[in-house]
Protein backbone atom coordinates (compact mmCIF):
# COMPACT_ATOMS: atom_id res chain seq x y z
CA UNK A 1 0.00 0.00 0.00
CA UNK A 2 2.52 2.51 0.61
CA UNK A 3 4.40 2.09 -2.20
CA UNK A 4 1.66 2.26 -4.08
CA UNK A 5 1.23 6.07 -2.45
CA UNK A 6 4.83 6.66 -2.89
CA UNK A 7 4.24 5.27 -7.26
CA UNK A 8 1.25 7.82 -6.87
CA UNK A 9 3.57 10.98 -5.68
CA UNK A 10 6.24 9.86 -8.57
CA UNK A 11 3.99 10.24 -11.27
CA UNK A 12 2.40 13.59 -9.81
CA UNK A 13 5.85 14.45 -9.84
CA UNK A 14 7.07 13.80 -13.17
CA UNK A 15 3.96 14.67 -14.79
CA UNK A 16 4.18 18.22 -12.94
CA UNK A 17 7.76 18.29 -13.83
CA UNK A 18 7.53 17.98 -17.96
CA UNK A 19 4.29 19.64 -18.06
CA UNK A 20 6.04 22.97 -16.74
CA UNK A 21 9.03 22.33 -18.25
CA UNK A 22 6.55 21.74 -22.19
CA UNK A 23 4.68 25.12 -21.47
CA UNK A 24 7.39 27.14 -19.97
CA UNK A 25 9.31 26.51 -23.43
CA UNK A 26 6.70 26.82 -25.27
CA UNK A 27 5.55 30.26 -23.85
CA UNK A 28 9.59 31.31 -23.88
CA UNK A 29 9.45 30.53 -27.65
CA UNK A 30 6.10 32.47 -28.30
CA UNK A 31 7.60 35.49 -26.06
CA UNK A 32 10.16 35.55 -28.83
CA UNK A 33 8.08 35.35 -31.90
CA UNK A 34 5.97 38.43 -30.20
CA UNK A 35 9.17 40.43 -29.53
CA UNK A 36 9.69 39.72 -33.19
CA UNK A 37 6.05 40.78 -34.48
CA UNK A 38 5.94 43.93 -32.27
CA UNK A 39 9.32 44.80 -33.80
CA UNK A 40 7.71 44.44 -37.04
CA UNK A 41 10.05 41.95 -38.76
CA UNK A 42 8.73 40.57 -41.92
CA UNK A 43 9.49 36.94 -40.61
CA UNK A 44 8.61 34.94 -37.12
CA UNK A 45 10.73 32.45 -36.31
CA UNK A 46 11.34 32.63 -32.87
CA UNK A 47 14.43 30.70 -32.21
CA UNK A 48 14.68 28.68 -35.22
CA UNK A 49 15.58 30.01 -38.51
CA UNK A 50 12.71 29.26 -40.34
CA UNK A 51 8.82 29.99 -39.26
CA UNK A 52 8.16 26.53 -40.27
CA UNK A 53 9.46 24.77 -37.25
CA UNK A 54 8.89 27.78 -34.93
CA UNK A 55 4.85 27.53 -35.93
CA UNK A 56 5.14 23.69 -34.99
CA UNK A 57 6.80 24.14 -31.74
CA UNK A 58 4.35 26.79 -30.85
CA UNK A 59 1.44 24.22 -32.21
CA UNK A 60 2.73 21.67 -29.58
CA UNK A 61 2.65 24.28 -26.63
CA UNK A 62 -0.81 25.34 -27.54
CA UNK A 63 -2.01 21.92 -27.43
CA UNK A 64 -0.25 20.86 -24.38
CA UNK A 65 -1.96 23.91 -22.85
CA UNK A 66 -5.04 23.87 -24.14
CA UNK A 67 -5.34 20.09 -23.09
CA UNK A 68 -4.21 20.72 -19.51
CA UNK A 69 -7.17 23.27 -19.34
CA UNK A 70 -9.84 21.81 -20.51
CA UNK A 71 -9.35 18.35 -18.73
CA UNK A 72 -9.38 20.80 -15.07
CA UNK A 73 -12.09 23.16 -16.86
CA UNK A 74 -14.30 22.04 -13.58
CA UNK A 75 -11.35 22.57 -10.98
CA UNK A 76 -12.28 24.45 -8.18
CA UNK A 77 -9.34 27.14 -7.48
CA UNK A 78 -9.57 27.55 -3.65
CA UNK A 79 -9.02 23.28 -3.50
CA UNK A 80 -7.17 23.07 -6.46
CA UNK A 81 -3.38 22.26 -4.93
CA UNK A 82 -0.43 24.16 -5.35
CA UNK A 83 1.22 22.67 -8.07
CA UNK A 84 -2.09 22.53 -10.37
CA UNK A 85 -2.35 26.22 -9.49
CA UNK A 86 1.45 26.83 -10.87
CA UNK A 87 0.27 24.36 -13.98
CA UNK A 88 -3.03 26.75 -14.77
CA UNK A 89 -0.89 29.73 -14.83
CA UNK A 90 1.57 28.30 -17.13
CA UNK A 91 -1.52 26.67 -19.19
CA UNK A 92 -3.24 30.05 -19.32
CA UNK A 93 0.34 32.37 -20.48
CA UNK A 94 1.32 29.38 -22.85
CA UNK A 95 -2.14 29.02 -24.67
CA UNK A 96 -2.08 33.00 -24.68
CA UNK A 97 1.16 33.97 -26.22
CA UNK A 98 1.05 30.62 -28.86
CA UNK A 99 -2.24 32.18 -30.08
CA UNK A 100 -1.19 35.44 -30.87
CA UNK A 101 1.89 34.65 -32.79
CA UNK A 102 1.06 31.11 -34.36
CA UNK A 103 -1.12 32.74 -37.54
CA UNK A 104 1.41 34.98 -37.97
CA UNK A 105 3.79 32.38 -38.33
CA UNK A 106 2.53 31.74 -41.71
CA UNK A 107 3.53 28.10 -41.04
CA UNK A 108 0.94 26.14 -42.67
CA UNK A 109 1.98 22.63 -41.18
CA UNK A 110 2.02 24.41 -37.86
CA UNK A 111 -1.86 25.31 -38.40
CA UNK A 112 -2.55 21.82 -39.03
CA UNK A 113 -0.79 20.13 -36.29
CA UNK A 114 -3.02 22.39 -34.01
CA UNK A 115 -6.22 21.15 -36.08
CA UNK A 116 -5.35 17.52 -35.27
CA UNK A 117 -4.84 17.94 -31.71
CA UNK A 118 -7.99 20.68 -31.02
CA UNK A 119 -10.32 18.57 -33.06
CA UNK A 120 -8.71 15.07 -30.47
CA UNK A 121 -9.36 17.07 -27.44
CA UNK A 122 -13.45 18.28 -28.66
CA UNK A 123 -13.70 14.53 -29.23
CA UNK A 124 -12.13 13.48 -26.15
CA UNK A 125 -13.03 15.94 -24.00
CA UNK A 126 -15.82 18.05 -25.07
CA UNK A 127 -18.05 15.57 -26.54
CA UNK A 128 -17.49 16.76 -29.96
CA UNK A 129 -19.15 13.29 -31.25
CA UNK A 130 -22.75 13.49 -29.85
CA UNK A 131 -23.06 17.22 -30.91
CA UNK A 132 -22.10 16.68 -34.49
CA UNK A 133 -25.27 14.11 -34.39
CA UNK A 134 -27.24 15.80 -32.44
CA UNK A 135 -26.62 19.41 -34.59
CA UNK A 136 -26.01 17.35 -38.44
CA UNK A 137 -26.02 21.07 -40.34
CA UNK A 138 -24.09 22.48 -38.29
CA UNK A 139 -21.60 19.98 -38.02
CA UNK A 140 -22.01 19.87 -42.26
CA UNK A 141 -20.94 23.55 -42.31
CA UNK A 142 -17.84 23.23 -39.89
CA UNK A 143 -16.94 20.71 -42.49
CA UNK A 144 -17.37 22.97 -45.60
CA UNK A 145 -15.42 25.74 -43.56
CA UNK A 146 -12.67 23.19 -42.59
CA UNK A 147 -12.20 22.33 -46.35
CA UNK A 148 -12.09 25.91 -47.58
CA UNK A 149 -9.64 26.35 -45.03
CA UNK A 150 -7.19 23.79 -46.45
CA UNK A 151 -7.84 25.05 -49.36
CA UNK A 152 -7.07 28.54 -48.42
CA UNK A 153 -3.62 27.25 -46.94
CA UNK A 154 -3.06 25.49 -50.38
CA UNK A 155 -3.57 28.65 -52.03
CA UNK A 156 -1.43 30.62 -50.04
CA UNK A 157 1.67 28.97 -51.37
CA UNK A 158 0.31 26.55 -54.08
CA UNK A 159 3.71 25.59 -55.35
CA UNK A 160 5.64 25.23 -51.79
CA UNK A 161 2.84 22.85 -51.14
CA UNK A 162 2.79 20.97 -54.66
CA UNK A 163 6.75 20.98 -53.94
CA UNK A 164 6.57 18.87 -50.51
CA UNK A 165 4.26 16.58 -52.60
CA UNK A 166 7.25 15.89 -55.47
CA UNK A 167 9.34 15.38 -52.15
CA UNK A 168 7.18 12.97 -50.60
CA UNK A 169 7.11 11.26 -54.10
CA UNK A 170 10.50 11.14 -54.73
CA UNK A 171 11.16 9.58 -51.43
CA UNK A 172 8.76 7.24 -51.93
CA UNK A 173 10.52 6.20 -55.38
CA UNK A 174 13.56 6.16 -52.88
CA UNK A 175 12.12 4.27 -50.62
CA UNK A 176 11.12 1.55 -53.19
CA UNK A 177 14.81 0.76 -54.16
CA UNK A 178 15.80 -0.63 -51.03
CA UNK A 179 12.68 -1.00 -49.13
CA UNK A 180 14.23 -3.23 -46.27
CA UNK A 181 17.62 -2.52 -45.59
CA UNK A 182 17.26 1.39 -46.36
CA UNK A 183 20.27 3.69 -47.37
CA UNK A 184 22.05 3.85 -43.84
CA UNK A 185 21.45 6.88 -41.35
CA UNK A 186 22.00 10.64 -43.25
CA UNK A 187 21.78 9.10 -46.63
CA UNK A 188 18.71 10.00 -47.08
CA UNK A 189 18.99 13.56 -49.08
CA UNK A 190 21.72 11.63 -50.92
CA UNK A 191 19.14 9.20 -52.40
CA UNK A 192 16.40 11.56 -53.05
CA UNK A 193 18.97 13.50 -55.11
CA UNK A 194 20.02 10.33 -57.28
CA UNK A 195 16.37 8.86 -57.33
CA UNK A 196 15.21 12.54 -58.72
CA UNK A 197 18.22 12.82 -61.19
CA UNK A 198 16.96 8.88 -62.47
CA UNK A 199 12.92 10.45 -62.42
CA UNK A 200 14.19 13.43 -64.87
CA UNK A 201 16.09 11.21 -66.78
CA UNK A 202 13.41 8.57 -67.39
CA UNK A 203 10.99 10.74 -69.52
CA UNK A 204 10.23 14.36 -70.61
CA UNK A 205 8.39 15.90 -67.11
CA UNK A 206 5.36 18.57 -67.15
CA UNK A 207 7.22 22.00 -66.61
CA UNK A 208 5.59 22.91 -63.57
CA UNK A 209 7.08 19.63 -62.29
CA UNK A 210 10.48 20.76 -63.31
CA UNK A 211 9.65 23.97 -61.90
CA UNK A 212 9.23 22.82 -58.18
CA UNK A 213 11.72 20.50 -58.23
CA UNK A 214 14.74 21.38 -56.10
CA UNK A 215 17.15 20.24 -53.63
CA UNK A 216 15.97 20.39 -50.08
CA UNK A 217 18.09 20.13 -47.16
CA UNK A 218 15.62 18.30 -44.82
CA UNK A 219 13.41 15.12 -45.77
CA UNK A 220 9.93 17.09 -45.03
CA UNK A 221 7.90 14.08 -43.95
CA UNK A 222 10.02 11.99 -40.90
CA UNK A 223 7.98 9.26 -41.16
CA UNK A 224 9.39 8.87 -44.65
CA UNK A 225 12.62 9.45 -43.74
CA UNK A 226 13.24 6.68 -41.64
CA UNK A 227 12.35 4.73 -44.00
CA UNK A 228 14.63 5.57 -46.70
CA UNK A 229 17.30 5.20 -44.22
CA UNK A 230 15.93 2.20 -42.64
CA UNK A 231 13.73 0.70 -44.34
CA UNK A 232 10.11 -0.08 -44.27
CA UNK A 233 9.97 -2.22 -41.18
CA UNK A 234 11.64 0.65 -39.29
CA UNK A 235 9.20 3.04 -40.60
CA UNK A 236 6.26 1.18 -39.95
CA UNK A 237 8.32 0.34 -36.37
CA UNK A 238 8.88 4.43 -35.71
CA UNK A 239 4.65 4.62 -37.09
CA UNK A 240 3.92 1.96 -34.30
CA UNK A 241 5.50 3.92 -31.65
CA UNK A 242 3.97 7.30 -32.20
CA UNK A 243 0.69 5.49 -32.19
CA UNK A 244 1.26 4.06 -28.56
CA UNK A 245 2.56 7.39 -27.03
CA UNK A 246 -0.37 8.88 -27.81
CA UNK A 247 -3.01 6.02 -27.05
CA UNK A 248 -0.96 5.71 -23.46
CA UNK A 249 -0.99 9.42 -23.01
CA UNK A 250 -4.84 9.65 -24.07
CA UNK A 251 -5.59 6.34 -21.81
CA UNK A 252 -4.05 8.00 -18.62
CA UNK A 253 -6.04 11.62 -19.69
CA UNK A 254 -2.31 12.92 -19.98
CA UNK A 255 -2.60 16.80 -21.61
CA UNK A 256 0.72 16.22 -23.37
CA UNK A 257 -1.18 13.71 -25.32
CA UNK A 258 -2.40 16.92 -27.50
CA UNK A 259 0.79 17.75 -27.92
CA UNK A 260 1.93 14.64 -29.17
CA UNK A 261 -0.53 14.34 -31.68
CA UNK A 262 0.51 18.05 -32.81
CA UNK A 263 4.17 17.08 -32.64
CA UNK A 264 2.59 13.55 -35.02
CA UNK A 265 1.14 15.47 -37.40
CA UNK A 266 3.53 18.45 -38.18
CA UNK A 267 6.28 15.57 -38.51
CA UNK A 268 4.24 14.50 -41.75
CA UNK A 269 5.60 17.86 -42.84
CA UNK A 270 8.63 19.14 -41.44
CA UNK A 271 11.50 17.77 -40.63
CA UNK A 272 11.26 18.31 -36.53
CA UNK A 273 14.11 15.39 -36.16
CA UNK A 274 16.67 17.53 -37.22
CA UNK A 275 16.38 20.26 -34.49
CA UNK A 276 17.71 20.10 -31.12
CA UNK A 277 14.39 22.09 -29.49
CA UNK A 278 12.18 19.11 -31.18
CA UNK A 279 14.32 16.50 -30.21
CA UNK A 280 14.64 17.53 -26.57
CA UNK A 281 10.82 17.76 -26.44
CA UNK A 282 10.43 14.75 -28.16
CA UNK A 283 12.29 13.19 -24.99
CA UNK A 284 10.23 14.91 -23.07
CA UNK A 285 6.68 13.59 -24.14
CA UNK A 286 8.61 9.93 -24.34
CA UNK A 287 9.17 10.39 -20.67
CA UNK A 288 5.46 11.42 -20.24
CA UNK A 289 4.50 8.05 -21.73
CA UNK A 290 6.88 6.08 -19.67
CA UNK A 291 5.07 7.24 -16.58
CA UNK A 292 1.97 5.21 -18.56
CA UNK A 293 4.22 1.81 -18.49
CA UNK A 294 2.47 -0.77 -16.17
CA UNK A 295 6.08 -2.61 -14.77
CA UNK A 296 8.20 -2.24 -11.83
CA UNK A 297 8.33 1.12 -10.49
CA UNK A 298 12.30 1.23 -10.53
CA UNK A 299 12.52 0.58 -14.14
CA UNK A 300 9.89 2.66 -15.23
CA UNK A 301 11.59 5.92 -13.17
CA UNK A 302 15.03 4.92 -14.39
CA UNK A 303 13.78 4.90 -18.21
CA UNK A 304 12.17 8.58 -16.98
CA UNK A 305 15.24 9.88 -15.84
CA UNK A 306 17.30 8.35 -18.86
CA UNK A 307 14.91 10.21 -21.00
CA UNK A 308 14.62 13.55 -19.15
CA UNK A 309 18.68 13.15 -19.19
CA UNK A 310 19.11 13.07 -22.34
CA UNK A 311 15.95 15.62 -23.32
CA UNK A 312 18.64 17.95 -20.88
CA UNK A 313 21.69 17.07 -22.59
CA UNK A 314 20.48 17.74 -26.30
CA UNK A 315 19.17 20.91 -24.79
CA UNK A 316 22.83 21.84 -23.77
CA UNK A 317 25.02 20.54 -26.60
CA UNK A 318 22.26 22.25 -29.07
CA UNK A 319 23.62 19.54 -31.90
CA UNK A 320 23.86 20.61 -35.35
CA UNK A 321 21.89 19.85 -38.27
CA UNK A 322 22.64 17.52 -40.89
CA UNK A 323 23.06 20.29 -43.80
CA UNK A 324 25.82 21.75 -41.66
CA UNK A 325 27.83 18.89 -42.05
CA UNK A 326 27.61 18.84 -45.54
CA UNK A 327 27.82 22.43 -45.97
CA UNK A 328 31.00 21.83 -44.33
CA UNK A 329 31.96 18.66 -46.76
CA UNK A 330 31.26 21.25 -49.88
CA UNK A 331 33.49 23.63 -48.41
CA UNK A 332 36.58 21.35 -47.93
CA UNK A 333 36.12 19.66 -51.45
CA UNK A 334 36.05 23.20 -53.00
CA UNK A 335 39.02 24.28 -50.95
CA UNK A 336 40.70 21.37 -52.52
CA UNK A 337 39.39 22.00 -56.30
CA UNK A 338 40.84 25.64 -55.56
CA UNK A 339 44.22 23.94 -54.57
CA UNK A 340 44.36 22.00 -58.22
CA UNK A 341 43.86 18.82 -55.70
CA UNK A 342 41.40 17.36 -57.93
CA UNK A 343 41.53 13.85 -57.00
CA UNK A 344 41.18 14.47 -53.41
CA UNK A 345 38.45 17.04 -53.94
CA UNK A 346 36.29 14.65 -55.96
CA UNK A 347 37.12 11.79 -53.19
CA UNK A 348 35.60 14.29 -50.59
CA UNK A 349 33.07 15.69 -52.98
CA UNK A 350 31.89 12.31 -52.83
CA UNK A 351 30.91 11.70 -49.50
CA UNK A 352 29.23 14.84 -49.41
CA UNK A 353 26.84 13.73 -52.63
CA UNK A 354 26.20 10.78 -50.37
CA UNK A 355 24.39 12.40 -47.71
CA UNK A 356 23.30 15.81 -49.55
CA UNK A 357 20.72 16.77 -52.46
CA UNK A 358 22.66 19.46 -53.63
CA UNK A 359 23.77 19.18 -57.79
CA UNK A 360 26.73 21.77 -56.87
CA UNK A 361 28.81 18.61 -55.81
CA UNK A 362 28.58 16.83 -58.95
CA UNK A 363 29.13 20.60 -60.82
CA UNK A 364 32.48 20.73 -58.98
CA UNK A 365 33.48 17.11 -59.65
CA UNK A 366 33.05 17.73 -63.28
CA UNK A 367 34.98 20.41 -62.84
CA UNK A 368 37.94 18.29 -61.50
CA UNK A 369 37.58 16.16 -64.32
CA UNK A 370 37.63 18.43 -67.04
CA UNK A 371 40.75 19.56 -65.54
CA UNK A 372 42.16 16.18 -65.52
CA UNK A 373 41.36 15.99 -69.15
CA UNK A 374 38.65 13.67 -68.06
CA UNK A 375 35.94 15.17 -70.46
CA UNK A 376 33.58 12.22 -70.81
CA UNK A 377 33.14 11.75 -66.98
CA UNK A 378 33.18 15.57 -66.98
CA UNK A 379 30.27 15.43 -69.16
CA UNK A 380 27.99 12.86 -67.16
CA UNK A 381 28.77 14.88 -63.97
CA UNK A 382 27.43 18.36 -65.64
CA UNK A 383 24.48 15.99 -67.33
CA UNK A 384 23.63 14.35 -63.65
CA UNK A 385 23.63 17.56 -61.91
CA UNK A 386 21.62 18.99 -64.66
CA UNK A 387 18.63 15.65 -64.09
CA UNK A 388 18.69 16.64 -59.95
CA UNK A 389 17.66 19.49 -60.74
CA UNK A 390 16.22 20.32 -64.45
CA UNK A 391 15.34 24.65 -64.09
CA UNK A 392 18.99 25.36 -62.92
CA UNK A 393 21.06 26.59 -65.84
CA UNK A 394 24.20 26.40 -64.09
CA UNK A 395 25.22 22.62 -65.33
CA UNK A 396 24.36 23.70 -69.28
CA UNK A 397 26.75 26.97 -69.06
CA UNK A 398 29.67 24.77 -67.50
CA UNK A 399 28.78 21.94 -70.39
CA UNK A 400 28.59 25.08 -73.01
CA UNK A 401 32.09 26.46 -71.73
CA UNK A 402 33.32 23.33 -71.61
CA UNK A 403 32.60 22.69 -75.28
CA UNK A 404 33.80 26.20 -76.13
CA UNK A 405 37.12 25.02 -74.69
CA UNK A 406 37.44 21.64 -76.89
CA UNK A 407 36.90 23.30 -79.81
CA UNK A 408 33.22 21.98 -79.93
CA UNK A 409 31.13 25.15 -81.36
CA UNK A 410 27.71 22.98 -82.63
CA UNK A 411 27.34 21.15 -79.05
CA UNK A 412 28.43 25.19 -77.18
CA UNK A 413 26.07 26.14 -79.33
CA UNK A 414 23.44 23.43 -78.58
CA UNK A 415 23.76 24.09 -74.95
CA UNK A 416 24.14 27.78 -74.49
CA UNK A 417 20.54 27.59 -76.50
CA UNK A 418 18.85 24.27 -73.74
CA UNK A 419 20.39 27.44 -71.03
CA UNK A 420 18.44 29.77 -72.34
CA UNK A 421 15.18 28.26 -72.82
CA UNK A 422 14.74 27.75 -69.05
CA UNK A 423 12.85 29.71 -67.15
CA UNK A 424 14.53 32.98 -64.88
CA UNK A 425 14.00 33.56 -62.16
CA UNK A 426 14.32 37.54 -62.64
CA UNK A 427 14.68 38.07 -58.92
CA UNK A 428 18.02 36.16 -58.91
CA UNK A 429 20.46 37.90 -59.96
CA UNK A 430 22.74 34.51 -60.03
CA UNK A 431 20.71 33.29 -63.03
CA UNK A 432 20.16 36.51 -64.50
CA UNK A 433 24.13 36.66 -64.82
CA UNK A 434 24.16 32.93 -65.80
CA UNK A 435 21.77 33.66 -68.89
CA UNK A 436 23.54 36.77 -69.85
CA UNK A 437 26.81 34.61 -70.06
CA UNK A 438 24.64 32.01 -71.83
CA UNK A 439 23.34 34.72 -74.12
CA UNK A 440 26.58 36.46 -75.22
CA UNK A 441 27.85 32.74 -76.20
CA UNK A 442 25.17 32.18 -78.45
CA UNK A 443 25.24 35.71 -80.09
CA UNK A 444 29.23 35.65 -80.40
CA UNK A 445 28.82 31.94 -82.04
CA UNK A 446 26.31 32.88 -84.35
CA UNK A 447 28.12 35.88 -85.42
CA UNK A 448 30.95 33.72 -86.08
CA UNK A 449 29.01 31.23 -88.08
CA UNK A 450 27.81 34.10 -90.28
CA UNK A 451 31.25 35.25 -90.87
CA UNK A 452 32.43 32.14 -91.81
CA UNK A 453 29.96 31.36 -94.49
CA UNK A 454 29.97 34.84 -95.40
CA UNK A 455 33.70 34.63 -96.50
CA UNK A 456 33.20 31.28 -97.87
CA UNK A 457 30.96 32.78 -100.18
CA UNK A 458 33.24 35.30 -100.77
Amino acid sequence: MRSAHVEKIMNEWFRTAILCIILTCGSIESAIGLDQMLMLKTRLTGSFGNPGPFGGFVAVGISVAAGWLVSNKDAKWRATPLNDKVLFVLSFVSLLLGVLVLPASLSRAGWLAIGAAMLALAFKELNLKAYCLSHKLIAAMAVVLLTAGCAGAFALKPKSALGRLHIWRIECMAMSKKPLSGFGTGKVLGAYGETQAEFFKEKERKELTIEIAGCPEYAFNEYLKVGVEHGMPAMALSLTVVILLICFLLRRKSPTAYGAIAFAVFALFSYPSSLWQFKALALALLTDGAISLRTNAAFKYFVCLVFLGAALTVAIRKPSPMEERFRKIYADGYALHLAKDYSKSNEILREGAKISSDPMFHNIIGKNYESLGDYDNAEAEYLHSHYMVPSRLYPFILLMEMKLRQGDEDAALKFGEMAISLPVNHRNANMEELHRRASACIDSLKIKRLRHESSSSN
